[in-house]
């Protein structure tokens, strides 16, 4: 790939887990980036730490882990946009609501993380319980 250290924003799709090295590579070369939007993210690869991103949508299908794990490698992360994600499919994986929220965001972003938007809430049980574990 090219240089793109100029790359101020991004927006990546990734349906296929097959040449996950090569999303891998992609995702490490577009680690300066300040605004970030990835969905469908269905494999686990070496992530880089996107230490200038200030704004992240995360959306569509994620596998519980995964959606933390992206959480924990954007350090000044100000704005976080949730769009289209099932809860469900992390409180199914998880013990209790109380576990689940504490494992969703991680405690250091709380210090840097100003605002939240959550889209596509479709209202159900999961989607409440989600906003009412969660004292920002």
């Amino acid at each position: 790939m090219e240089d793109v250290s100029s790359l101020v924003g991004a927006s990546i799709q990734c349906w296929t887990n097959t040449l996950s090295y090569l999303w891998a590579d992609l995702l490490n070369n577009i680690r300066g980036v300040q605004n970030l939007s990835v969905g469908d993210f269905p494999f686990t690869s070496p992530m880089p730490v996107f230490s200038n991103v200030k704004q992240l949508e995360l959306n569509r299908l994620w596998k519980s882990g995964q959606f933390t794990h992206f959480l924990e490698h954007c350090p000044a992360l100000k704005v976080l946009c949730i769009d289209s994600v099932d809860w469900r499919v992390f409180k199914s994986e998880e013990s209790s609501w109380v576990e689940f929220q504490s494992k969703l965001i991680p405690f250091c972003m709380l210090t840097n993380l100003t605002t939240i938007k959550f889209s596509k809430c479709k209202g159900d049980k999961s989607d409440m319980e989600f906003w009412g574990m969660h004292k920002f």
